[in-house]
């Protein structure tokens, strides 16, 4: 939490997608039908069922034809139960876009690759993973990435969050896609702009240099 110095800006993004979304999470309404498309980097998951999240604010559409404009290497098709749309406050309304937060847990629901694309079906858990308890309400660190449901006891206010620190490998993500550096080939925090594929494990990832 020292080194990351936007903790303001993650924490009023978090706080407005609940609100615009509401803390329910699929309790109280079906989750939405979104679609995620990636140009450069291609997601293979380790094995079907598989719990990820996405450990940054992931950008999605309502419209597949929209999503598959901003790529199609990978392409995600999800239900989320805490994206919140925001069409009505984005400068770019005609793309319908839905913001994911970086802690909802997704589980993999189906996947189909072939020499040029990979297909990724993901459907939201209805619970958020985080290492904090409330941290800017004064909780601690958990050791652990513990998977909480939506309306956790211990944030009835606010939903808890993640720092982009050292990665946890109790529960697999995909990582930020722009910039940085690895720390390691098959654990730690980077950008995945070196490489272009991702295997997702239940007790980690791995990355596969390949070329596309």
């Amino acid at each position: 939490m020292n080194q990351f110095h936007f903790k303001a800006l993650h924490f009023y993004l978090t706080r407005a997608l609940q609100l615009l979304r509401g803390g329910g999470g699929c309790s109280r309404e079906p989750g939405q039908m979104v679609f995620r498309g990636v140009r450069t980097i291609r997601f293979e998951p380790k094995r079907l069922w598989d719990s990820i999240h996405f450990g940054q604010f992931a950008s999605s559409s309502l419209n597949e034809a929209v999503a598959r404009s901003f790529g199609n290497t990978t392409f995600f098709s999800l239900r989320t139960c805490f994206g919140a749309p925001i069409q009505d406050l984005s400068v770019f309304p005609e793309q319908h876009e839905v913001l994911i937060p970086p802690h909802e847990v997704f589980v993999v629901t189906d996947f189909f690759q072939n020499e040029t694309h990979s297909l990724v079906t993901l459907s939201s858990t209805n619970h958020i993973c985080s290492h904090f308890n409330c941290a800017y309400l004064g909780g601690r660190k958990r050791p652990r990435c513990e998977s909480v449901p939506s309306e956790s006891p211990s944030c009835p206010s606010f939903p808890c969050f993640d720092s982009p620190g050292p990665a946890d490998h109790s529960l697999p993500f995909l990582l930020s896609l722009a910039g940085g550096q690895a720390d390691s080939l098959s654990k730690g925090a980077f950008s995945l702009l070196s490489w272009q594929t991702l295997l997702l494990a239940s007790w980690g990832f791995w990355l596969l240099e390949t070329r596309i």
